[in-house]
């Protein structure tokens, strides 16, 4: 993830990563208006992206998890209002990413 001048994100020292942004949504799934079903598809896809360092080869139903979670990028809060996770060069950035991404397993 890279802001307009090009240069990248950081999360302390580290460089914001698909992988972290995903990672994020998912510990924020709960607040993401996601149902039970979802939810537990969160869960177990936390681990398989959590524990891999290169390519996820992810379901049907979890990439349309990760998809939803991406397309909305908001968590609501405690008084009901909703509030984006990231900036806006994050959220587009990761995205596009996710909406590109090959679906290889059904």
């Amino acid at each position: 993830m890279v802001s307009f001048d090009g240069k990248p994100f950081k999360i302390g020292k580290d460089d914001i990563t698909l992988k972290n942004v995903i990672l994020t949504y998912l510990r924020n799934a709960q607040d993401m208006g996601l149902d039970d079903k979802g939810l537990n598809c969160a869960f177990e896809i936390g681990f398989v992206i959590g524990g891999e360092s290169g390519e996820v080869v992810l379901s049907s139903d979890q990439y349309d998890t990760i998809k939803r979670l991406s397309d909305n990028g908001q968590v609501k809060t405690a008084n009901g209002e909703e509030k984006y996770i990231f900036e806006m060069i994050i959220r587009i950035q990761a995205k596009k990413m996710i909406d590109e991404a090959e679906q290889v397993k059904n």
